[in-house]
């Protein structure tokens, strides 16, 4: 006998048919095995079929971000939203495919006041959030890897750095940052230089110096391929002695 999958309109409800066959909603609101000429009445109930577009399934209370199993099976759909209540991230589903089910990050403004020595960032985490560096003496912070997915990072210097550096690194070898920042001579004003990372960089070191890190500096790093990270801002140098901020150092 063919069998339908139905998304009931709660968890745990239960259903009696003129068939006589009875259903109980799971945990996710979901149906599964519904016999064909049951398929009629449950409609009538309230039921739904998991990829009706009007009636897809959000989950606005998870605790971690979706997986390829959060699928059709459990009444998801095309346009179906789901929040990460942990961490505060958005998703929405494009594909609903059983087991292959493509949940799509919404980026999520906001501010990260970063006044730990390290921090690893993340996309789930981290993925279109300004990133207030505040620490004197030091911060280092190290890229996700790479993967083309078009996610950012904003980077802003809170407080000026001395003592030690703010430093940016690529997780492995095999990234590598390009693109270029505007650098601002704060000891001759109207003087300032373009510095371009080389093929080989992966690293910035901004000293709050002559490499930048002063309040108000800023950056973007954008994941724009697989093991390439483009970067565009601006650091404030002085000194005297202004050098570019990056170098190949992983």
């Amino acid at each position: 006998m063919t069998t339908v999958t139905l998304a009931a309109p709660g968890a745990f409800k239960s259903f009696s048919c003129q068939s006589g066959n009875s259903y109980t909603s799971d945990t996710n609101s979901i149906i599964t095995s519904v016999a064909s000429n049951d398929v009629d009445d449950l409609l009538e109930m309230g039921c739904t079929f998991p990829n009706d577009a009007t009636q897809v399934r959000y989950n606005l209370s998870a605790t971690t971000a979706p997986a390829a199993t959060d699928d059709t099976s459990k009444g998801y759909g095309v346009g179906s939203i789901w929040q990460d209540v942990t961490n505060k991230q958005y998703y929405e589903c494009s594909d609903a495919t059983a087991s292959a089910a493509v949940w799509n990050q919404l980026l999520s403004p906001g501010i990260v006041n970063v006044t730990g020595a390290t921090l690893a960032l993340t996309f789930a985490a981290h993925a279109g959030k300004t990133l207030t560096l505040n620490k004197a003496d030091g911060i280092a912070l190290t890229l996700p890897v790479a993967a083309g997915t078009g996610k950012w990072f904003d980077i802003v210097v809170g407080t000026t750095f001395s003592g030690g550096s703010g430093v940016i690194a690529v997780p492995d070898a095999s990234g590598i940052i390009q693109g270029s920042v505007t650098a601002p001579d704060t000891d001759a004003a109207g003087t300032s230089k373009v510095w371009r990372a080389a093929s080989t960089d992966d690293t910035i070191t901004m000293n709050g110096v002559a490499t930048g890190g002063k309040v108000g500096d800023k950056i973007r790093l954008t994941d724009y391929a697989a093991n390439k990270w483009v970067v565009e801002g601006y650091i404030s140098q002085s000194g005297g002695s202004e050098a570019t901020p990056f170098s190949a150092a992983v």
